[in-house]
């Protein structure tokens, strides 16, 4: 959220107390979150050295994508629940800027890189 380097959240003007809020919040969802970052970052170990060995069982690397997306589908999650609870401590003008963040920020996860040009 961009809160570590006075991103964000300082462009929300949040009083002492929706800081330490949500610090508390983000803190809590860091706890939750880093168990399944490592699990994530293992998963896709796997499945790269799955794909560079260069004779995957289809099967088998494919049960390790479908794990690893319910993986990144929990830390989905453990994010919208911050954004919801980080939410309702804002007014209404600090709500459109963070709902402006959220746009944004979603917008730029879901873009997919352009593909390469034609021959």
């Amino acid at each position: 959220h961009g809160d570590r380097r006075g991103g964000h959240f300082g462009d929300l003007n949040l009083t002492a107390d929706q800081k330490t809020a949500a610090h508390t919040l983000r803190k809590d969802m860091e706890a939750k979150a880093e168990p399944i970052w490592t699990q994530a970052r293992e998963q896709m170990k796997t499945i790269e050295s799955m794909l560079e060995a260069g004779n995957a069982d289809a099967t088998e690397l494919g049960n390790k994508m479908i794990t690893a997306h319910a993986t990144r589908t929990q830390l989905k999650a453990l994010r919208d629940d911050f954004d919801t609870k980080f939410s309702a401590l804002l007014n209404a003008d600090q709500l459109a800027k963070f709902q402006q963040f959220q746009a944004a920020r979603k917008q730029s996860h879901d873009r997919m890189p352009e593909p390469p040009p034609g021959d």
